[in-house]
């Protein structure tokens, strides 16, 4: 799937002659944020700098020495009843019974 990139914040720094910009990868249902700058003077063709920082942002999100940059995990957790405060409350050692007191048969304990 190609990535998108949406450019907001743009300004242009006059004391490093910089257009200053947030470059919004999309990449899938994912979106990160990346602060990018790229040096030209104020009256350079905004397609030019778009281009540049759509592309500098690029660069940042998938180093050209880095294979991978992330990993999905796509497998579900332990096959439970799906809620884990369920399953954390019938786990063995029964913890609400042992802080009410009682033992796992039900009966109170005897003191």
């Amino acid at each position: 799937m190609p990535l998108k990139t949406r450019i907001t914040n743009v300004r242009h720094c006059a004391e490093t002659g910089c257009f200053e910009a947030d470059v919004t990868v999309i990449d899938g249902t994912d979106c990160f944020t990346y602060a990018v700058a790229h040096s030209a003077p104020i009256d350079t063709d905004t397609s030019l700098i778009c281009a540049a920082l759509s592309a500098q942002a690029r660069a940042q999100h998938q180093p050209a020495s880095c294979t991978l940059t992330r990993r999905r995990v796509s497998e579900s957790l332990a096959a439970g009843s799906g809620d884990i405060a369920k399953d954390i409350l019938f786990s063995r050692p029964n913890y609400l019974e042992q802080i009410l007191g009682r033992q796992a048969g039900g009966a109170m304990r005897e003191a």
